[in-house]
């Protein structure tokens, strides 16, 4: 089956979007991340959340301190 077709076969957040997903995973999570995204980006919320959950509740104090954010 191609990946759309799973994305089709997956219309809600359910456990296929789970296993990639960060968000509630944050302590698990022990090294810099480097976000980019756009402004006007359907996925600009997203990429908002997981900075900002990472900057607070990443698993070390290296982590949290060295997320990187690019909006343009």
């Amino acid at each position: 089956m191609s990946t759309y077709a799973d994305w089709l076969a997956h219309p809600s957040r359910d456990h296929y979007w789970e296993a990639g997903c960060v968000d509630g995973k944050y302590d698990q999570i022990g090294v810099p991340g480097l976000h980019t995204g756009g402004l006007f980006d359907c996925f600009v919320q997203g990429t908002l959340r997981n900075y900002v959950g990472l900057r607070q509740a990443a698993a070390t104090q290296f982590a949290r301190e060295r997320q990187s954010l690019i909006l343009t």
